[in-house]
């Protein structure tokens, strides 16, 4: 919900992945003014982001807060900014085992190839869940990746997969911090 309290052009864009998709529109005319100008209507796909180096995202500098999104990817219990960076920004997710996660936007046609930085900033040994789901809400394990090497190391393989619509990078174990950076998805 959202009120518009003076008169100024005001441009909302509003992102629907779930079939069928619905927006509704609506005014009470019990209120005044009872005019609703709609116009310069706009249909179109939106931007789809298969790769987040966190470079653009904003700082977020703490795990607290929960949930984060931008360009259609989400954090949670995570920090974004340039400490143990591959380069730029990466995404630190906390010690917090099942709630720290990233999560790629909606892949309309399903997923292919997987490729990621995962980064061994501390003695501890991070373990990141590669996981998929249909619908955001079950989750099915598909790789465990461990690192064991100090720094940055990318992993990649490929899961042709047209009836999962989404990607989790969740921290699974190991008491470390884990950072990870320049996800790269194709569908």
């Amino acid at each position: 919900n959202f009120k518009i309290t003076s008169a100024s052009n005001n441009i909302f864009w509003l992102y629907l992945t779930n079939n069928p998709s619905q927006i509704r529109i609506g005014f009470n005319p019990a209120y005044s003014p009872v005019e609703v100008l709609l116009d310069d209507i706009e249909v179109r796909l939106p931007a789809l982001y298969l790769s987040q180096d966190f470079n653009a995202w904003p700082t977020k500098p703490s795990y607290s807060g929960g949930i984060s999104s931008f360009q259609g990817w989400t954090v949670n219990d995570c920090m974004v900014d340039a400490q143990d960076a591959y380069d730029g920004n990466s995404a630190r997710l906390s010690t917090t085992y099942a709630s720290a996660w990233i999560r790629s936007p909606y892949l309309p046609d399903g997923i292919g190839s997987i490729r990621f930085q995962l980064n061994k900033a501390t003695t501890k040994d991070p373990v990141i869940s590669v996981e998929v789901s249909s619908n955001n809400v079950s989750w099915t394990p598909i790789a465990t990746v461990t690192s064991t090497v100090s720094g940055y190391t990318e992993h990649s393989f490929f899961y042709s997969d047209t009836s999962n619509h989404y990607v989790r990078f969740r921290h699974s174990a190991g008491n470390a911090i884990t950072p990870v950076d320049n996800i790269q998805l194709t569908a």
